[in-house]
This record gives C-alpha cells, sequence and structure tokens, in this order.
C-alpha cells in the first residue's frame, strides 16, 4: 500500500492539467479557422505551414505538442501505476514514460524560452520572469 492516498489525486490532478495542456493545444490548431481548411475545427492535428502562415512561430507550434505528448505520457505512467506489474512491464509503463514525459517538457519549456525571447531581451518583462521559472 505505498502510496495509494496520493495515486488518485494525482491522476485527478494530471487528468485535469491534461485538460488544460489539450484546450491551449485546440487553440493553438485553431488560432484562425478561416485560414485553416475553410472553417473545418480541428482536434488533434493541422499541417504545421498552415499554422506558420498564420504568424505563430514554429517554436509555439513545436512546444506545445511537446507539452501535449508530455502529459499524455504523465498520465499513462499514472494510469498504469495502480496495478502491481511485472518488472518489464513496470519499466515499458511507468519508468520510461515518466522519463520521457519529463524530457518532453523539457523541450517544451525550451521552446516557451526561445518564444518570450527569454536569451535575447532584458529581464524587464513579466513575461521573462514567468518563462525562467516554468
Amino acid at each position: 500500500m505505498l502510496y495509494e492516498l496520493t495515486k488518485v489525486a494525482h491522476l485527478v490532478g494530471s487528468t485535469f492539467f491534461l485538460g488544460g495542456i489539450y484546450l491551449a493545444w485546440f487553440q493553438l490548431i485553431n488560432i484562425d479557422s478561416d485560414k485553416l481548411n475553410d472553417n473545418n475545427v480541428h482536434y488533434l492535428w493541422v499541417s504545421i505551414d498552415a499554422v506558420t502562415d498564420t504568424g505563430i512561430e514554429n517554436a509555439s507550434y513545436v512546444g506545445s505538442l511537446m507539452y501535449l505528448l508530455g502529459a499524455v505520457l504523465y498520465s499513462i505512467a499514472q494510469v498504469a501505476d495502480f496495478w502491481e506489474l511485472a518488472p518489464l512491464w513496470h519499466n515499458r509503463l511507468i519508468d520510461w514514460p515518466l522519463i520521457f514525459g519529463g524530457f518532453l517538457f523539457f523541450t517544451g519549456g525550451l521552446c516557451e524560452l526561445k518564444i518570450n525571447k527569454v536569451f535575447t531581451s532584458s529581464q524587464t518583462r513579466l513575461v521573462w520572469g514567468g518563462s525562467v521559472l516554468n
């Protein structure tokens, strides 16, 4: 019964986090639906060329996708953690998704730093501090 009381709370929190990340992704891929596929709403994917034609940087698209995939991997690991698994499956369904998900969050954070020009602007902007702390 190791951490049984926190597993449910973590799963609920990660589910809401995944929902929030998905809504940010949904907003990004439908930012200007008049220009993207004749007013069709996209739910999972849109051409990166269509998004960049609207003036959005590639780093926004890539960073949002990295956050979304990282949140999916974390959710997979948290659901799989409810069962006692053999060591091989524990590695595949819990350990590796957490490692890759963490790397994807790190990559998304680097994209956020690039989007908010942390490396090239002064430290006086509020978004600079928010990006660095994220």
